[in-house]
């Protein structure tokens, strides 16, 4: 990872003073570990400035200053690449595995003043820390560092020299360079090498620049340990030093490595003041392209080929009626998809096919539901467009029947059907398989055809209950409609069902068609593949198998202008702007079944699923506004599922073979990631269809915590951060035990602050892994899902997330698919800094608001309230809590100092004016 890091120290004075030559100790000493990539000294004034080398190989600059001045800043800027860095990486020699023992003499000669305490730094330590008798060594330091870490409270003091061990001991308290230099003590006269460092401490974690946290310069300890050299520890914070730790200067005293030495002189004593500021951040990259490409890269270097679709989804720009909020069908619904489909048809896939297919049956829902596939083989197809202007009649229809026989080598075994809901439309049927590398047809022995009376196309309502058993059973199946026809399909595999599409296509080029049947359950994977669905509330579009996530990228953005060009989009409108109530998947797999990377790598699917599990943010940050136990995608550890049974099974995916093992992954999980009732498909990350019955044979784990985003690159953005998290994982593999959040969960990261604090922590892991996002884009995402109600000297008022119980089921028009939720509950976040909180109490309709802290610099509570009266609902006698009165008491006066009020309807608190 690559590190920014600037030290800006500034001298004022109240009139120009000469400077005495200064020496700036602030330059990483590079390792294996530590790259420096640019190192620059600017100075506001003129200065000769000299780098070299000191008696401990410290890189300083020396800066000679020939004119006087009244100010003088120093500034240094670095960028340093820093590798990840294991503190017990090291093996010790023989001798020096137990403590105590010796050096060799040439050891001693050399470490000698490392050896050495100073008169003024003696003091007796066994009333603080003895080592003992023979132990381990390693364990006799960490014993040491976590002691000392306990021991003395830590102080801020920026200013003055390092205290003497015995006062640091008496007052048991001490900034860094007091604790460190009581260590080196303690060590040394324990007969140990210890050298004094300054440097960095270093907190690489990733967020938005007024949020990150403030580093500072740091002094520890390295003692030196044969075989192992110079190890770091850390007694202030009760560590071994890892790749947080970035040394500027090493030495036997603190004198040795100041990190800026100097003075003024002159004739009298001049006042001054003194003020430095440290900016450490880590390098993002702005470009989610470059991003996209060291995530290709990572794959492509464990030759993995992971492929990735998605399930956006749309409404109307006025999404009115049952359709585009809670039913699954309507009117206006497969029209859209129409005009969504030939639009990809004209300007994406030229040549596709457009088939409407009959979609999955749901429970309590009369029919199935439909799906409109837009299909493209290699060779493209030819099919009739509806921009034809010829009409079917008898005389076309007659050409067709005989066309299509004499093209597949068939007696002619048309029948004439009657439908009873048309009676006088014309309807033709062939009974038409293929087996055995030829087409067959049989007479169907039926005194009269008729139409069974169920909604749908023709070719679903055929009467084959009247067929004996042992009849064909599939057919060709042609309505003729005033300006055009539609045309069912049997259900055939992808080579007879492409011949029989242009043999119809070549006969049908003068007229519409619309294509109706079954996609081959066989499809290769080198036809292109869209799917548009109906589903409650939205129009979903299955996405192709993208190979890369630039693939992906240009599917959403492809169709996100379509999509506005017929009058659809991926959010609703009202107040403010807010997500379609529809997902926004993301599917991962691979390019075929062979060739499946997932099958023969459970332990990554392990880490996967422990990872998501450790970070809720991933769970919570980017679906809906329904969350939860009863919520479409919850959590495995939401539905009633036991830690102890997950830990299990994900440890059973780490110790499984290598291999293909689709089967064991599957039935190892599947149990497991469902919702409350059992449903495998409603689970934050789903395996229905990994390798389920009946026909979740696809090889793909499906992420159901993803809604639509109003914005394409947000769209993108959370695809390419899954994405970089499953390339993250497969080479560092996630192994730390699940956690058992209890109410923790909710409590906690159903509130801003804290779900953002955790996303920041990914992409903290992502890029110390090589992979830096620019949290800006998800910031946005932040932003808009949790709009800001109040901010008032250091108090933020936003909306929160809440669960909403599901309820027991209550008869409606239509079906019992959509089930009631007691919405009627909502939770705000209260946050403020540290400072505002010193400064005053908050209090909501008279009572007082506890506050938790988060951080040094800011706390937050949370605050569930009822918003509205609904029937029915959960806890029905308890009214509803609007208005909420938020109030500010000074701490000192205990006097009321600012009233605000959100009311039912308002989308702010308002100040009320007056008492």
């Amino acid at each position: 990872m690559l590190v920014l890091i600037e030290n800006c120290m500034r001298y004022s004075y109240e009139k120009p003073v000469s400077f005495s030559p200064h020496r700036v100790r602030l330059f990483p000493r590079t390792d294996q570990a530590i790259v420096t990539h640019r190192l620059e000294t600017l100075i506001n004034v003129p200065a000769d400035i000299q780098y070299r080398r000191d008696l401990f190989d410290n890189l300083v600059a020396t800066c000679f200053f020939p004119q006087a001045a009244d100010t003088l800043e120093i500034r240094s800027r670095l960028k340093v690449e820093l590798w990840p860095k294991n503190p017990f990486h090291f093996l010790l020699a023989p001798r020096a595995t137990e403590i105590p023992f010796e050096y060799s003499p040439a050891e001693a000669n050399v470490l000698e003043p490392f050896l050495t305490v100073k008169p003024e730094e003696d003091f007796d330590p066994d009333d603080l820390w003895r080592f003992g008798t023979k132990r381990d060594t390693v364990d006799a330091l960490v014993d040491l560092a976590k002691f000392l870490h306990n021991e003395i409270a830590y102080e801020v003091r920026e200013d003055g020299d390092a205290r003497l061990p015995a006062k640091t001991l008496e007052l048991r308290s001490g900034a860094c360079r007091d604790t460190a230099l009581l260590c080196a003590t303690i060590m040394r006269k324990q007969g140990l090498a210890v050298r004094l460092v300054s440097g960095f401490l270093c907190d690489f974690h990733m967020d938005v620049p007024d949020r990150r946290p403030d580093s500072a310069l740091h002094a520890w300890i390295e003692v030196f340990l044969p075989g192992a050299g110079w190890v770091g520890i850390d007694p202030t914070n009760g560590t071994f030093c890892d790749h947080r730790f970035v040394p500027t200067a090493v030495g036997v005293s603190l004198n040795d490595v100041a990190p800026i030495e100097g003075s003024y002189f002159g004739q009298e004593k001049v006042p001054g003041t003194f003020d430095s500021k440290l900016q450490l951040s880590l390098v993002t990259e702005e470009d989610p392209e470059q991003i996209a490409e060291q995530v290709e890269q990572s794959l492509k270097n464990q030759n993995v080929l992971l492929t990735m679709g998605g399930e956006p989804t749309y409404v109307p720009e006025n999404p009115e009626g049952a359709e585009w909020n809670f039913a699954a069908v309507g009117p206006s619904k497969l029209h859209y998809a129409f005009a969504f489909a030939q639009a990809v048809d004209k300007g994406v896939w030229p040549g596709s096919l457009l088939l409407y297919s009959p979609g999955k049956l749901y429970p309590g829902e009369v029919n199935p539901r439909w799906a409109l596939h837009v299909l493209r083989p290699e060779r493209p197809f030819e099919p009739a467009s509806k921009t034809q202007d010829s009409k079917p009649d008898e005389r076309l229809a007659k050409q067709f029947r005989d066309g299509v026989v004499q093209k597949l080598g068939l007696e002619d075994r048309w029948l004439k059907a009657v439908d009873p809901k048309e009676p006088k439309k014309a309807v033709w049927v062939l009974p038409l398989d293929y087996s055995d590398d030829r087409w067959r047809t049989e007479k169907w022995n039926l005194r009269r055809l008729e139409l069974l009376e169920a909604e749908g196309p023709s070719g679903l309502r055929l009467p084959m209950q009247d067929l004996p058993p042992e009849a064909l059973k599939r057919a060709l199946v042609m309505d003729l409609a005033p300006d055009h026809i539609d045309l069912f399909l049997p259900p055939l595999l992808s080579v007879p069902f492409e011949q029989l599409i242009r043999v119809c296509s070549e006969l049908l080029k003068t007229v519409a068609v619309n294509w109706q049947g079954y996609t081959p359950v066989d499809t290769p994977g080198t036809w292109s593949h869209l799917i548009f669905s109906a589903d409650p509330g939205v129009l979903e579009v299955n996405l192709p198998a993208c190979s890369t996530w630039e693939e992906y990228k240009k599917w959403i953005e492809q169709l996100s202008r379509i999509a506005l060009s017929i009058g659809l989009r991926a959010h609703k409108e009202s107040s403010t702007i807010f997500g379609t109530g529809g997902g926004n998947h993301i599917l991962f797999g691979g390019i075929t079944l062979q060739q499946n990377p997932l099958f023969s790598r459970p332990s990554w699917l392990s880490s996967i699923l422990r990872y998501w599990q450790r970070h809720p943010a991933l769970s919570y940050l980017f679906t809906g506004a329904y969350v939860g136990p009863s919520a479409q995608a919850p959590r495995p550890d939401e539905s009633g599922q036991s830690p102890l049974d997950l830990e299990l099974a994900y440890r059973q995916l780490e110790k499984l073979p290598s291999g293909d093992q689709r089967d064991a992954i599957s039935e190892i999980v599947r149990h497991l990631h469902t919702d409350s009732g059992g449903n495998p498909h409603r689970s934050e990350i789903s395996f229905d269809k990994f390798w389920s019955p009946p026909n979740g044979f696809l090889g793909l784990i499906e992420f159901r915590a993803v809604e639509s985003l109003p914005q394409t690159e947000w769209i993108a953005g959370v695809a390419l951060l899954f994405r970089a998290i499953a390339s993250y994982l497969l080479e560092k593999p996630y192994q730390t035990s699940l956690k058992d959040w209890g109410n923790n969960l909710h409590d906690r990261f159903f509130l801003p602050t804290p779900l953002w604090m955790d996303l920041t922590d990914v992409l903290t892991d992502l890029a110390q892994f090589g992979v830096a996002f620019d949290p800006t884009v998800f910031r946005q995402i932040w932003e808009w899902r949790f709009a800001g109600l109040l901010t008032f000297e250091g108090l933020t008022v936003r909306r929160a997330l809440e669960a909403w119980p599901l309820l027991s089921d209550t008869p409606r028009d239509g079906s019992t698919t959509s089930r009631f939720v007691d919405t009627s509950m909502a939770r705000l976040e209260f946050a403020v800094t540290t400072e505002a909180y010193r400064n005053f109490a908050v209090y909501i309709n008279g009572r007082e608001l506890p506050f938790r802290s988060l951080s040094p610099r800011e706390l937050v509570a949370g605050l569930r309230y009822r918003g509205t009266a609904l029937y029915p609902s959960l806890h029905p006698k308890i009214p509803v809590q609007l208005p909420l009165e938020l109030t500010l008491v000074n701490r000192e006066t205990d006097q009321p100092v600012r009233r605000f009020t959100l009311s039912a309807g308002q989308t702010a608190f308002t100040e009320q004016q007056g008492k």
